[in-house]
């Protein structure tokens, strides 16, 4: 089934999608957990993404950026990421992603124009 939400309810449910998805999680409880993939403004993918943490889920979240080069020397779509270590270091999302699972994304800082 497909879930529609716009902030006016020109279509679908009025609200963001982020309160369509609580309220599709909270009814489709089961013994599976489903896996989220999410593509959209960075707002929204951080929002996915703590969703997911908190049920302890994969998100998928596609960080797409302006890509000036497409091969990874431009550094003009880095997102900042995790490592294991709990320390932060940067991503080319040309290169290292698109995709990203939710857990490995350092939202504060996450693009170039924060640094």
């Amino acid at each position: 089934s497909v879930e529609i939400a716009t902030e006016d309810g020109s279509r679908g449910s009025k609200g963001l999608v982020t309160d369509v998805l609580d309220a599709w999680l909270g009814s489709n409880a089961s013994s599976k957990t489903p896996e989220l993939y999410a593509c959209g403004p960075d707002g929204m993918l951080q929002a996915v993404g703590e969703i997911a943490c908190r049920r302890d889920m994969n998100a998928w979240l596609s960080m797409d950026r302006h890509m000036g080069c497409g091969v990874g020397a431009c550094l003009a779509c880095v997102v900042r990421v995790k490592d294991a270590d709990g320390s932060t270091e940067w991503a080319r999302v040309c290169k290292d992603g698109p995709v990203f699972e939710c857990r490995q994304i350092a939202w504060q800082g996450a693009t170039e124009s924060d640094d």
